[in-house]
């Protein structure tokens, strides 16, 4: 496991992300599906700040979520 420490350029707000390899970054995790990932972020206090063809981004587009055909989740990107 490795913690990324990130600033939120819009609310300088600290943010710190747990990546775990082959897994997702947590609490996202790779093929989870489209709902549990806006569910969970939800949970967290973050809505979605805007999509884009298959890329939903949260945080103020801190972090990018991209989903597959399915709608489950194939990368994250910080």
């Amino acid at each position: 496991m490795r913690f990324i420490r990130k600033i939120n350029p819009f609310t300088r707000e600290s943010l710190t992300f747990d990546v775990v390899p082959h897994v997702g970054i947590l609490p996202i995790c790779l093929d989870a599906a489209r709902e549990d990932v806006a569910r969970e972020m939800r949970d967290l206090g973050h809505t979605k700040s805007s999509t884009l063809d298959q890329i939903d981004r949260y945080i103020d587009g801190a972090v990018g979520v991209e989903f597959d055909k399915k709608d489950r989740v194939q990368f994250v990107e910080l």
